[in-house]
């Protein structure tokens, strides 16, 4: 069915495939290679098998995959997020808060991920291990996703830590208007 997962660029990460396959639901695994172009898959499966840890791949990216629901979101990740970026993502990311953002209407999180200086990806990252829900709250509610980059970019992660554990998320995505 998928050809790419086979290729000598995939295989050169043996058993980074094999935890892959082995911890991955097949049929769930087959839709998201239905759902992914092959030229996205055939350029980001390789790297991404390269850069992420082999604990973070079970534990992040693997139920990720194995839910459905965020396929979409997934493939709008690997066509416009730098597959580098998105490693980093990945590897700092702990095991269930993806999932939440993830589940964000249309392409807001890609949107934000784009715009996020690459200096502040680990800020970024702070804010979505901290606070999942609270972030999903004032993404979906901030009126465009550029304002919440720049909310990341421009103000420190303690910060917008401390505002969403005292203030409501609605609060500051109408500030943030």
């Amino acid at each position: 069915h998928n050809p790419y997962m086979a290729s000598p660029r995939v295989l050169a990460h043996p058993f980074q495939v094999i935890a892959l396959l082995k911890n991955c639901e097949v049929g769930k695994l087959d839709l998201f290679c239905a759902a992914c172009p092959a030229a996205v898959m055939q350029d980001a499966l390789p790297q991404l098998l390269r850069h992420v840890e082999m604990q973070q791949l079970v534990s992040v990216l693997v139920p990720l995959l194995n839910n459905v629901e965020l396929h979409a979101p997934l493939v709008s990740m690997l066509r416009r997020v730098d597959v580098l970026r998105l490693a980093d993502i990945l590897n700092g990311a702990l095991p269930g808060k993806l999932d939440i953002l993830l589940r964000c209407p249309g392409e807001t999180v890609v949107d934000i991920t784009c715009a996020v200086k690459d200096d502040r990806v680990s800020a970024m990252l702070a804010l979505v291990n901290h606070a999942p829900d609270k972030l999903f709250d004032l993404v979906t509610n901030c009126p465009g996703p550029e304002k919440a980059a720049a909310f990341v970019n421009f103000v420190e992660p303690e910060v917008v830590i401390w505002l969403l554990d005292s203030a409501s998320p609605m609060c500051l995505a109408q500030l943030l208007g």
